[in-house]
């Protein structure tokens, strides 16, 4: 499976704690198809051992499946026509379209886009047993690849 690298990941001084990913993935995706596998983004959480600062300033990638509250959802590629999903569950992307797994979902996108969720937008990992990822999938509709591709998440820890 792909992976996403982490680029950038932050932990906001704030209450409650919000924390921001940025991800590169770069070997992109050739004209006119998609991701041959589901794009893994790691998640992030402030490290519940780290007494040194308060807030904790501190990320760690945890032994044990968190929930969030997904905040913003942001992709960005070169690519002028493409489709974007967020999946919770690790699969064939073409079984989990249409499904319960499928938690963002955007068509004929242009280049980049950036969501935001108002309301509690709780998600959580459905792998068996439960992981700290999601997975993204794209669909370049483009006659030229994407490059590389960016997605940014922003999230509180439930």
């Amino acid at each position: 499976m792909a992976k996403a690298n982490i680029v950038r990941a932050e932990v906001s001084n704030s209450a409650p704690q919000l924390v921001y990913i940025r991800y590169e993935y770069p070997a992109g995706i050739a004209a006119g198809a998609d991701a041959t596998s589901l794009i893994e983004l790691d998640l992030m959480i402030p490290n519940p051992t780290d007494y040194t600062h308060f807030p904790v300033t501190e990320l760690i990638i945890p032994d044990k499946a968190v929930d969030i509250d997904l905040m913003t959802v942001g992709v960005s590629c070169d690519s002028k026509t493409f489709d974007f999903n967020i999946f919770d569950k690790n699969g064939v992307a073409p079984d989990l379209i249409d499904t319960t797994f499928e938690i963002c979902i955007y068509y004929d996108l242009q280049y980049t886009m950036s969501d935001f969720f108002l309301e509690t937008f709780l998600v959580k990992n459905e792998d068996v047993p439960r992981t700290n990822k999601l997975y993204a999938w794209i669909n370049n509709k483009d006659s030229i690849d994407t490059g590389p591709i960016e997605f940014i998440i922003t999230y509180q820890v439930m």
